[in-house]
């Protein structure tokens, strides 16, 4: 994930694709031009965002 720190207003792709890896990134648009709680809000849906792709391996009791 790429996260992109946006003040000029426009948005970056939504995928950016890196060469000749054959990997592709999804974007994150962080606007730091709001208000403070917005920005804490921004910032919050972020980390619900990349805790919803975490895979984490089970451990030897199950859970």
């Amino acid at each position: 994930m790429l996260i992109y720190c946006q003040v000029d207003g426009e948005l970056p792709p939504r995928v950016v694709e890196v060469r000749h890896m054959g990997v592709r990134l999804c974007t994150y648009p962080l606007h730091l031009d709001r208000a403070p709680a917005a920005v804490e809000q921004s910032v919050a849906d972020l980390a619900d965002r990349v805790a919803s792709r975490i895979t984490l391996p089970l451990d030897s009791h199950g859970g």
